[in-house]
């Protein structure tokens, strides 16, 4: 057995507030969802450039899926990824004629002024 320290990776005291990283690829297989649905918008005040990938052969739902993109765009981000603009019409689930497994890029060139309030010290 091996213990193993735990730290959290958002929040004011969590990991991305601390390293003062402006670039975070996220591949934690499968891991995402439940990670990008846990985060509040000022969690991700030190990000300027994000990349994940969302797994539709295991995650399909749209709704979910924009909950998501939504956190980010609160947050400030410009978010893109395939099939973005083609949702003129409600769907419930990943057209299958789309990739299964699509990139998100969200970018933004300033952090939102809730995150400079709640940063400061």
């Amino acid at each position: 057995r091996v213990t193993v320290q735990t730290r959290p990776l958002f929040g004011k005291r969590g990991v991305l507030a601390e390293s003062g990283a402006t670039f975070l690829k996220m591949d934690c297989e499968g891991a995402e969802v439940a990670l990008l649905e846990s985060a509040q918008v000022n969690d991700w005040c030190a990000v300027s450039h994000l990349i994940f990938e969302w797994s539709f052969s295991k995650v399909r739902e749209i709704d979910r899926f924009r909950s998501v993109v939504a956190v980010l765009e609160r947050a400030g981000f410009s978010v893109r990824f395939e099939g973005k603009g083609n949702w003129d019409v409600y769907l419930d689930s990943w057209p299958s004629k789309w990739r299964m497994d699509a990139l998100i890029f969200a970018t933004r060139s300033a952090h939102s002024s809730e995150c400079a309030r709640t940063y400061q010290r």
